[in-house]
């Protein structure tokens, strides 16, 4: 996944939108995970976490973006339809082999 995320950098601006709690996102942070981002929303750090609209909100107002120019990727239904309802660009995630079929569409 970290190579997928590299290779969409490069053309494109992406951020992650993340519900974890502090020891995990203390994990990715050692790890240096977040670093293959432009930006990484932790919600223990932000205080809201997805599927709640001010976590896109805090987002999209950072960034200074509107939801009809992100693609939001995410494995869970009710992320999904929040984004949808802000009229997002989305993407379920079912599985590695999907989601690379499907980077290549656009």
């Amino acid at each position: 996944m970290v190579e997928i995320v590299k290779q969409l950098s490069s053309r494109y601006s992406v951020v992650a939108l993340t519900n974890t709690i502090d020891i995990h996102s203390d994990f990715n942070y050692e790890r240096e995970l977040y670093t293959i981002f432009r930006k990484a929303y932790i919600s223990n750090q932000t205080g809201h976490k997805k599927p709640d609209k001010e976590a896109f909100q805090d987002v999209l107002d950072d960034i200074h973006v509107t939801p009809q120019e992100c693609l939001l990727i995410d494995d869970r239904k009710d992320n999904i339809q929040t984004a949808k309802e802000m009229h997002f660009n989305t993407y379920t995630f079912l599985s590695l082999e999907k989601f690379r079929q499907f980077i290549k569409t656009i």
